[in-house]
């Protein structure tokens, strides 16, 4: 796949219903995703076994809207928190409902003090009844636990702190 039909294939998932497509070929994949923070914003990750880049339409830092999620009376208890937060944190890449094990009867893919590897699953978001596993983007040990089963999580939302 050349650089034209990688930016077809931007321009058609950016005009389509899809949220995100994922392709892989000879050792390249490539994710394109949609998201939503009070407007559109459109990004894409291109990976290639020895490069990563990433496109975005706009600069999207989740972590600086923190504070637009909460109320002003909780803006205090939310600062406090961010605080106490140290470690790497792993966002949701998209709107869903989290599952941290792939099935009820199943343990969590992990727990707080497991060791993970960077692109080891770390739990499941349902949006549009497709499955996403979100996968950890560092290697480390599990500090802390953001999110509870079947809950639903926000683009951006904080899901684990990786240490």
């Amino acid at each position: 796949m050349d650089i034209k039909d990688i930016k077809i294939l931007i321009n058609e998932v950016s005009n389509s219903n899809l949220y995100e497509f994922r392709y892989e070929e000879n050792g390249v994949k490539l994710q394109l995703s949609k998201g939503t923070i009070y407007d559109e914003k459109k990004t894409v990750a291109i990976t290639d076994a020895k490069t990563t880049a990433t496109i975005s339409q706009e600069n999207v830092n989740p972590a600086n809207n923190r504070e637009n999620l909460g109320s002003s009376e909780n803006s205090g208890k939310q600062s406090e928190i961010e605080k106490e937060i140290k470690g790497n944190i792993v966002t949701s890449p998209l709107v869903g409902t989290v599952y941290l094990a792939p099935a009820e009867d199943e343990p969590p893919f992990v727990s707080v003090g497991d060791k993970v590897k960077k692109g080891q699953t770390l739990a499941i978001v349902e949006a549009m009844k497709l499955m996403n596993e979100i996968e950890s983007k560092f290697d480390g040990v599990v500090k802390e636990v953001l999110v509870d089963n079947e809950s639903p999580v926000e683009f951006g939302q904080e899901m684990f702190v990786i240490e």
